[in-house]
């Protein structure tokens, strides 16, 4: 499957695709493949940025048991990609979704702050 690059694509566009594919991977019984594929992927480039965000959402697709792992992986490409507004906003969505609004806050401000479309 072609994936677009960084640039050709909004950062809320890219974030849709993802959850979604991650998502349609689980509900077909391929979570673990999939999962398998994005550790894949950061072994190889494990520099890139969207290959750590893209696997902290097959974690989080998969199972709640990956989500400390997930904000890792976040906290990894945010490193990475330090002009991406994608990987702080989805860091702050999750911690709010596990009520921890005082972690998120500030991801989210920086989001924000990266791009105000969010």
């Amino acid at each position: 499957m072609a994936r677009r690059r960084a640039s050709e694509e909004s950062p809320r566009a890219w974030l849709e695709t993802a959850r979604l594919r991650a998502r349609c991977r689980v509900a077909l019984g391929e979570g673990a493949d999939a999962l398998a594929e994005e550790r894949a992927r950061v072994r190889a480039r494990p520099g890139d940025a969207r290959a750590h965000a893209e696997l902290a959402l097959a974690l989080t697709a998969r199972s709640p048991a990956g989500f400390d792992e997930a904000l890792h992986a976040l906290a990894r490409a945010a490193a990475l990609g330090p002009g991406r507004s994608e990987y702080p906003y989805l860091s702050g969505t999750m911690l709010l979704d596990d009520e921890r609004a005082a972690a998120a806050r500030p991801l989210l401000e920086r989001a924000v702050e990266l791009d105000g479309r969010w």
